[in-house]
């Protein structure tokens, strides 16, 4: 009896186990033009401390495209039984999004409370920070999926990129490669048909120094710099 006790405990840890690991949260890399391209908006903010009368939605009526608001109404703190957590921030700049977003407004932005549904564990209370994601029931929502990061990490080429080059660029595609095997970007090029080759283990450079911009052939290719170069200069040194 005590066997089996034992064995039914052991294989009740087994399945939990196994749960959780379905249920964490994944995340697949991406270009920042790409995370730009596919967010509802985009902005840089500022987290301020909390007070309660900031509200759920930061325009008129509940649909994106309605009148702006300056600051958030005033409609209470958020309902505790609904499975998001939340922070206040002060927006500094907006970069997409400003059909229903205004620069100087204060509203909160959520993520879910739940890790296995990637929700964003902390930020720093004081840092600007960079934030993409979603609109959804008259609310800012983010998770880890979404680029987020503090704003003196976001380098001078990507502060081009969020101020015009990603938008003007989102009909180019980015084909990334290197997800589930080697990225042969020689190959992949060649199957990609005009598109950018990002890849998803070896893209830093890209990343942090170019955008995939259409040249007057009319096809899309990462634009060149002095800072890509220099970039990948070293990364060939370090290998």
């Amino acid at each position: 009896m005590a066997i089996t006790t034992q064995l039914l405990t052991f294989l009740g840890l087994i399945f939990i186990s196994c749960f959780y690991a379905v249920m964490s949260c994944t995340c697949l890399p991406a270009h920042p033009q790409d995370h730009f391209c596919k967010s509802d908006f985009v902005i840089r903010a500022k987290v301020v401390p909390y007070y309660s009368k900031i509200g759920h939605s930061i325009f008129t009526k509940r649909h994106k495209n309605d009148v702006v608001l300056p600051t958030a109404p005033s409609s209470g703190s958020s309902n505790p039984n609904e499975p998001f957590k939340h922070w206040q921030i002060r927006i500094k700049k907006v970069y997409k999004g400003g059909e229903f977003i205004a620069n100087g407004a204060e509203t909160s932005i959520y993520t879910s409370i739940f890790d296995s549904l990637c929700g964003v564990a902390t930020m720093q209370e004081g840092e600007q920070y960079l934030f993409m994601g979603m609109l959804q029931d008259g609310q800012l929502r983010f998770t880890t999926c979404n680029w987020h990061a503090k704003w003196d990490t976001i380098t001078k080429k990507m502060r081009k990129g969020l101020r015009y080059q990603y938008t003007s660029n989102c009909n180019c595609q980015i084909s990334t490669c290197g997800l589930f095997d080697k990225c042969d970007k020689r190959i992949h090029t060649k199957q990609a048909d005009g598109a950018c080759v990002w890849d998803a283990w070896d893209g830093g450079c890209e990343s942090k120094f170019s955008t995939c911009i259409v040249h007057d052939d009319g096809r899309c290719a990462w634009h060149r710099s002095p800072e890509l170069s220099r970039c990948r200069k070293t990364e060939i040194t370090k290998s």
